[in-house]
C-alpha cells in the first residue's frame, strides 16, 4: 500500500509500504523515505484489546509513533530531539479531502481532536501539549490545551470566517500570534461510518519556525 508522508514545512512525499499482520499483531515496514529515512519498521501488539501498542525504530534507533485507534493515521517523531519541527505525519491512501461544508454536514460538529505533534504528551509519556479544537455547528471553533477538553481559552477561539479562510490555500493570518495557518480535512469512509482527521500547518515567527499536526478525533 502507499502512504502519503508531510513533512513540517508542508512538503509531501509517496511511501510504498509492505504489511504484515495477524488478529493480534501487525507490522509495517516502509520504504525508502526522504522524510523518515530508511529502515523504517512500526509493530503494533494487543490488536482488538485493551493494552494495544506501538513501537516504531528508524534505521533500529526507537522512535515514537501515535496512531488513531483503527490505525489510519499516524505522527511519528523523528530521531533527535523533540521539536515542533521533528513532526512528520502519515496519512492513508484511503483518504480523501473534503471541504468543511460536506464535513459539518456528515458528523463534524461537535467533535472535538486532539492536536497532535511531536511534543503532545500522548507521544511524550509526561508533561508536553494537551491542545484541542472543537468544531461548533455553524463551522466556527473553541480550542484550549487542558486535558478534559472542558475549558476553551476565548482568544483562540475562530469565526467561521476565519476557519473558512484557515482551510483555502492562502491561509489564516494571525497577526498578533504572527502566525499563518492552513488546514486541510480528510474523510475516511469505513463500512458506512465517516471518520475526520485535519491536517494543520503553522508557519510562526514570519516563516522561521513551521511546524504540522494532525488533528486526531477523540
Amino acid at each position: 500500500m502507499a502512504v502519503s508522508v508531510i513533512r513540517h514545512d508542508g512538503q509531501t512525499e509517496t511511501v510504498q509500504t509492505n504489511v504484515a499482520a495477524t488478529t493480534t499483531q501487525a507490522q509495517v515496514a516502509f520504504g525508502l523515505s526522504n522524510f523518515l529515512g530508511s529502515n523504517v519498521v512500526v509493530n503494533v501488539t494487543g490488536i482488538g484489546t485493551n493494552t494495544w501498542q506501538t513501537s516504531a525504530t528508524v534505521n533500529n534507533t526507537p522512535v515514537s509513533v501515535l496512531l488513531d485507534g483503527a490505525g489510519n493515521v499516524a505522527v511519528a517523531c523523528r530521531p533527535g530531539p523533540t521539536t515542533l519541527q521533528s513532526t512528520v505525519v502519515l496519512l492513508s491512501h484511503n483518504l480523501q479531502q473534503v471541504s468543511l461544508q460536506h464535513a459539518l454536514a456528515n458528523g463534524l460538529a461537535g467533535q472535538t481532536f486532539d492536536a497532535i505533534n511531536c511534543f503532545h504528551r500522548k507521544i511524550t509519556g509526561t508533561g508536553g501539549d494537551t491542545g484541542w479544537i472543537r468544531f461548533n455547528n455553524d463551522g466556527s471553533t473553541v480550542s484550549g490545551n487542558d486535558a478534559d477538553a472542558l475549558q476553551p481559552i476565548p482568544s483562540d477561539a475562530l469565526t467561521r470566517v476565519q476557519v473558512d479562510d484557515m482551510l483555502s490555500p492562502a491561509g489564516l493570518t494571525l497577526p498578533v500570534e504572527n502566525t499563518v495557518d492552513r488546514a486541510q480535512i480528510y474523510e475516511l469512509v469505513i463500512d458506512g461510518q465517516r471518520m475526520f482527521f485535519i491536517l494543520y500547518h503553522a508557519s510562526e515567527g514570519g516563516g522561521t519556525q513551521q511546524h504540522v499536526m494532525l488533528l486526531i478525533p477523540r
